[in-house]
């Protein structure tokens, strides 16, 4: 992940400056691609033949906000629309974005994500009646601390659905069948 990137970029560059000379660049290359790395970073650098090579190419993506949010958002935006009825997938989404916002704030990256290309194409995931909310609220918001308090509410209210509409849909069922 991109907050473990810079530990191990410390210790990359930790351990580059006392063995590098004594050790095999291939050895290194190898131990890198099989024992420090995981998931995407692991494919990214599946190419690269030497360690300054793969520090290249692990720079471009996890030193680039741009690029960084844009994987971050992945999850979210591979979502469907969700239906306007099905409030605990849209307290799940929403907890989504807001664990967004929580890693986005932590990366010090707020001023990068908060654009509204990048809130709207998260907001579209969401029923309509939720969209036209996001843009009445968007009028007067100006960073993301305001849309992640959004988001808070937004995930507070379909909890909140979920349950006063679980029990009902539960209850349906008995009274159709006390009524036979």
């Amino acid at each position: 992940t991109f907050r473990n990137y810079l530990p191990f970029r410390r210790d990359l560059n930790t351990f580059l400056k006392d063995y590098y000379s004594t050790t095999s660049e291939n050895l290194i290359v190898m131990q890198i691609k099989k024992k420090c790395l995981k998931g995407d970073a692991v494919e990214m650098i599946r190419g690269c033949m030497t360690v300054q090579e793969i520090v290249e190419t692990l720079d471009m993506t996890y030193q680039r906000p741009s690029r960084v949010i844009e994987i971050m958002m992945k999850p979210i935006l591979a979502l469907k629309r969700i239906p306007a009825e099905n409030y605990a997938l849209m307290a799940e989404a929403y907890s989504m974005v807001k664990a967004l916002c929580g890693e986005v704030k932590l990366l010090n990256i707020s001023q990068e994500f908060y654009q509204r290309g990048r809130l709207e194409a998260i907001m579209d995931k969401f029923p309509m009646s939720e969209l036209k909310e996001y843009i009445e609220f968007s009028r007067h918001a100006t960073e993301l601390s305001d849309f992640a308090g959004f988001v808070e509410r937004q995930m507070r209210t379909a909890l909140l659905l979920k349950s006063m509409t679980s029990g009902v849909e539960e209850d349906e069922p008995k009274a159709r069948s006390e009524k036979k």
